[in-house]
């Protein structure tokens, strides 16, 4: 049995239309389900699902893609001159999680200065 996008499949033909279906029209079909129904997050997302799911605008991806502190590849057959960039999700996160750090990080150093500061210009010395 397969659920797809809420709808209950109850055998493999089923599916093999709908994913026929809908690869014409270029949607993604995630059709891997726990048992509960809820759909398992694959790992690789394309360039346009990562831009429309997290707030990288596209020039600052591709910066961050080249640097290497978001990984991705290119899968594309042998002697194919395109092929599509895939974005490991993980990676992203990783790179979203340590951005937040530092973040946190310089602006509580910052807060912690400004009191420092404050508290010096109170004191006699």
């Amino acid at each position: 049995m397969f659920i797809v996008q809420g709808k209950t499949l109850n055998n493999f033909s089923e599916f093999a239309l709908l994913v026929m279906k809908h690869s014409l029209t270029s949607n993604q079909v995630c059709a891997e389900t726990f048992p509960d129904g809820a759909l398992i997050r694959c790992r690789y997302i394309r360039v346009q699902q990562a831009l429309d799911s997290y707030p990288l605008k596209r020039a600052k991806l591709y910066e961050k893609l080249s640097s290497g502190e978001i990984k991705s590849f290119c899968l594309k057959e042998r002697g194919a001159l395109k092929g599509v960039r895939l974005i490991d999700r993980d990676s992203y996160d990783d790179y979203l999680q340590r951005a937040a750090e530092t973040a946190l990080a310089a602006d509580s150093q910052t807060k912690l200065t400004a009191q420092a500061e404050e508290f010096g210009n109170g004191c006699p010395r």
